[in-house]
């Protein structure tokens, strides 16, 4: 089983977010949250905000590096975010 390649072979880089592609201060927070993605990010970024019932309370579509959230109407408690985009999803 041998595999060969004749011409001309391209590769794919892949850009997946990780747990640090991105950054949420201060927390805790009751005011705001900004949230930041290094340079390496794929724009756009989507972020999902789940409540401790998996209810989503917030979803935000970001095409910036810093960007920051009012979050002073929320209820006080814990959170989960997921960030996605079009290449992976991070929970």
């Amino acid at each position: 089983d041998d595999l060969q390649f004749n011409g001309i072979v391209i590769g794919i880089e892949e850009n997946q977010l990780s747990s640090n592609s991105f950054s949420i201060s201060p927390n805790p927070s009751s005011d705001f949250i900004t949230v930041k993605f290094n340079d390496e990010t794929v724009f756009p970024v989507d972020v999902l905000i789940y409540n401790c019932i998996g209810t989503i309370i917030s979803k935000n579509s970001f095409l910036s590096q810093s960007n920051v959230l009012n979050i002073s109407h929320w209820n006080k408690g814990i959170y989960t975010l997921q960030v996605r985009n079009e290449k992976s999803i991070l929970n």
